[in-house]
């Protein structure tokens, strides 16, 4: 009866640490989400109003750094590997 209470609580432990991963892996692909809906939104602006990409301020590492903008998507916590 022990062993079998035992790998119950590895299975538990195992399975809360799935629902964590599932539950940082929506909130990254969530911001992710808001990151590219901000660009395509931007670029659209752009491309609208005469403007080109470049004087969009993306793809332009200076602008961006001048402007003391930030990245829109923090850099994603990559997901340990299972053994």
């Amino acid at each position: 009866m022990g062993e079998f209470k035992t790998n119950m609580d590895k299975l538990f432990a195992e399975l809360s640490s799935v629902r964590g991963e599932i539950s940082t892996i929506k909130g990254e692909q969530s911001r992710l989400t808001v990151a590219v809906n901000r660009f395509q939104s931007d670029k659209h602006k752009s491309e609208s109003s005469g403007g080109s990409e470049e004087t969009s301020g993306y793809g332009n590492p200076s602008t961006v750094a001048a402007s003391g903008a930030t990245h829109p998507q923090a850099p994603l916590r990559q997901v340990r590997q299972r053994r």
